[in-house]
């Protein structure tokens, strides 16, 4: 039996305890604390994931989703409220 030459390689077991395990819920979370993102852009990738999620048949209650719905919620009301006009802006 041979072994995989191409392994992917596993989140460091002494890394933060609190840091997600899987690659996609890594990337969620780089996203929703990186400082170097735009906050549409955040929104715009956010709302891509999500959408990708549910196209894909991840149930409403899994976890990442609700974490990344929590954070689109969020953004709506920080965006929202730094709006000048005072008017509710759609987001696409």
């Amino acid at each position: 039996m041979t072994k995989a030459k191409h392994k992917i390689p596993k989140a460091p077991a002494s890394a933060a305890p609190y840091r997600p395990k899987g690659r996609l819920a890594r990337a969620v979370q780089h996203v929703t604390t990186a400082s170097d993102i735009e906050e549409e852009e955040r929104i715009r990738l956010l709302s891509g994931i999500a959408n990708a999620l549910s196209t894909t048949g991840v149930k409403p209650d899994h976890a990442l989703k609700k974490r990344i719905e929590k954070d689109l919620a969020g953004s709506d009301k920080r965006h929202i409220g730094s709006s000048s006009s005072g008017k509710i802006e759609s987001r696409r």
